[in-house]
């Protein structure tokens, strides 16, 4: 084919031809059937890498040193521009990493990188995008899409195996994957508890940095939970039915106008609403009888601990003799003796100074999230495998299914067993049962607000 075509390509009065052009003129000519889809590849085509035209390489999933990099990118003047292309396109992290799954054999990611060329891995890419977001539904992908046009819809999909083959190949069968038994109803209590002086800004409602990250790291472990359920069960859905949320100040005075009911109650207000955004932005649904439970400290009046002592340092360094008292955390009562200041016989004595005050600022939290089957779910019949044969090559996608489906409800006390026996909060999550102890013996040492 080579020879005929280069004696036919100077009998029209083509010269100079290159390697290349012959490799790629010898690409895009039929090899005796009238369907392109058929054609097959000469020289990449028969799994050599010697003549590719579009030869690359990633280390992310295939190893090569940096002077057999420097050698391809000699064979493929558009090295660089083709590798950034195929990493531009949502599907191919996803490809690559099931077809690299298994790094003692890197037979698959050497025939998309070795011989296939460009537009067939772009046709592959293409065809497992397709693939992936064939799992959501079409009101649902459509918005998914308007909000990132990267969207692939894989989160739809409990897992699938992809396998690039030489050849048109048709192999695969549904592959059912045996799990342990399906969720049914599973109830977890997510404790947040921080305390110190950076929970809040001082005088204000505003979260800081500590409970920020605690908040962020809260939100993890609802997502970890979500996930790991429906890794178990994918037609499970996520339900919040109680909030329960304690925010104290210490007793300081405010200069900001403000009572300890008042400025601890925003705290609290302000903690909920920030909550229930991370619970939206996860899926999770709001059920109609939630309870909504908000705290204050200790005291009985927003706050917690003792009252400073006259002689007070700020953290500022500076220090006064004669710091004044106040029984709302708004007015200043005055300026009397430590033996009439609240706690000086409760806590151990009173406070000395801004830091003595920072373990008495905290905000505890413990969130039920109800997680269970649908009742109006039925049995899905499984996706067929989906094949695209590209110029010589097969790639084959096919989906993973758990084979036990569970349909009717059975309420559990807690938390069901997973595959290594543990309960599901323990060995998945990092919720410990001691947390949730010691943050709902916090909240009910704090006064609730009507």
């Amino acid at each position: 084919m080579r020879n005929v075509l280069a004696e036919n390509m100077l009998r029209f009065g083509v010269k100079n031809l290159t390697e290349s052009t012959i490799n790629r003129l010898i690409e895009q000519t039929p090899t005796g059937s009238a369907d392109p889809g058929t054609i097959t590849q000469s020289g990449a085509g028969i799994g050599k890498k010697k003549g590719n035209p579009d030869i690359l390489v990633d280390t992310d999933y295939l190893e090569a040193s940096s002077s057999t990099i420097k050698r391809y990118k000699l064979q493929n003047p558009n090295f660089d521009s083709q590798l950034a292309e195929l990493k531009s396109h949502p599907a191919y992290k996803l490809l690559l990493e099931r077809i690299s799954a298994y790094r003692y054999d890197d037979t698959q990611e050497k025939l998309f990188y070795y011989s296939l060329t460009q537009d067939s891995r772009k046709k592959f890419l293409d065809q497992t995008l397709a693939f992936t977001r064939s799992f959501t539904k079409k009101r649902k992908l459509q918005k998914q899409l308007e909000k990132d046009p990267k969207y692939t819809g894989a989160d739809e999909l409990y897992n699938f195996k992809a396998e690039l083959s030489a050849g048109e190949i048709q192999k695969y069968k549904i592959e059912v994957e045996k799990g342990p038994d399906e969720i049914e109803f599973q109830a977890i209590n997510i404790p947040l508890d921080v305390t110190g002086a950076t929970v809040y800004k001082d005088n204000s409602i505003e979260p800081a940095g500590t409970l920020i990250q605690a908040i962020e790291a809260w939100t993890k472990k609802v997502q970890i939970a979500i996930a790991e359920a429906k890794r178990v069960n994918p037609n499970v859905i996520a339900t919040c039915s109680k909030i329960d949320i304690a925010s104290s100040c210490s007793r300081l005075r405010n200069t900001n106008g403000m009572t300890w009911n008042e400025l601890s109650k925003g705290r609290a207000e302000e903690v909920q609403k920030r909550l229930i955004e991370k619970l939206k932005g996860l899926g999770v649904l709001f059920d109609s009888n939630m309870v909504k439970t908000l705290r204050g400290g200790y005291n009985g009046d927003g706050s917690s601990g003792p009252d400073a002592a006259q002689t007070y340092t700020f953290r500022n360094g500076k220090t006064t003799k004669a710091m004044s008292y106040s029984k709302d955390g708004k007015t200043v009562a005055g300026r009397g003796p430590d033996a009439e200041r609240f706690g000086a016989d409760k806590y151990g004595g009173l406070i000395q100074n801004a830091e003595q005050s920072d373990p008495y600022k905290f905000c505890t939290a413990l969130v039920k999230v109800i997680i269970k089957a649908d009742k109006t779910f039925k049995d899905k019949v499984p996706m067929q495998p989906a094949y695209t044969y590209e110029r010589g090559f097969t790639l084959e996608l096919a989906p993973l299914y758990y084979s036990k489906v569970k349909k009717n409800l059975k309420p559990a006390r807690g938390s069901y067993k997973g595959p290594s026996g543990k309960t599901f909060k323990q060995s998945k999550t990092g919720i410990s049962l001691q947390a949730i102890k010691r943050a709902g013996k916090k909240l009910v040492q704090c006064a609730a607000y009507n």
